[in-house]
Formats: C-alpha cells, structure tokens, sequence
C-alpha cells in the first residue's frame, strides 16, 4: 500500500544569521523584494521566499497571491515571445526588472535605490553607464 503524502508550503520560512541586525528596530519588514523580503519580530530577523506564483504583499506582510498585490509585484508581464532572461520594466522607469524562463514570467525584483537595470549586463546599474531607453547612453543597436 503506497502512501502519499502531499504538502502545500504558502512560503518558506528560514532563520537566518546574516549582517541584517533587528535589535533596536520595530517589528515589521525590511529589505522587501517581489519574491523575498527580512521580517523583524521582537528582535528576531526571519527571511520569507515566496513561493511561486505569490509575491510579497508589502500591506499584509506576507506572501500573497499577484491579483491582491499593489504594483509592481502585483503586476504580470507577458514572457512567451521573449528569451530567457531579465528585462527592464520601463513602466517602472527600469528602477524594477522582471525576469521570463521558458517562456513564463517569473516576477518582479527592485534594484536598489539610485541604480536602474541594465539589460546588456543583466544587473542593476549607475544610469550614466546604461543605454537609452533606461539610461543617457546611445542604443546602437540595429
């Protein structure tokens, strides 16, 4: 007799020991991506991914499904003509990229303040270093 065991995981939730200190600071989240963002609770720093297709609910503080989420995270972008890969969300002044494997689209990701997305290094960036339509330098592309 075989037996089967199915299990739903909402999210994953990992103790973590990393730089990010939570003493002193209130209860609630920090460094808040559309996948993953650092929880303090009384003094204690909990790491949530959000598994897919959820993303982080910054109104909630938990993961949650696209359709009850603000923009960006809320917000789908269509991947099946596109590579694999990242891409600038240019309603989004490129300061967020979404990423598209196989075809699906895999979610959005904030670069860090000051820094847009450049699509040729694939990694956020200074906008004097990037190519137009995101930054100041000239698209030669044919």
């Amino acid at each position: 007799m075989a037996v089967r065991i199915i299990l739903l995981i909402v999210s994953i939730t990992i103790p973590v020991a990393e730089t990010f200190d939570c003493s002193g600071r209130h209860d609630g989240l920090y460094e808040v991506g559309c996948r993953v963002f650092t929880k303090c609770t009384s003094g204690t720093l909990t790491k949530v991914e959000c598994r897919s297709p959820e993303v982080v609910n910054i109104d909630t503080g938990s993961c949650d499904n696209p359709r009850d989420v603000n923009d960006p995270c809320g917000t789908y972008r269509d991947c099946q003509s596109k590579d694999d890969g990242k891409y600038p969300d240019l309603e989004r002044n490129c300061q967020y990229y979404f990423t598209c494997a196989n075809g699906r689209f895999m979610g959005h990701n904030p670069c860090p303040t000051g820094l847009i997305f450049n699509k040729d290094l694939q990694v956020c960036d200074w906008f004097q270093h990037v190519k137009s339509p995101c930054g100041i330098q000239p698209d030669n592309s044919p």
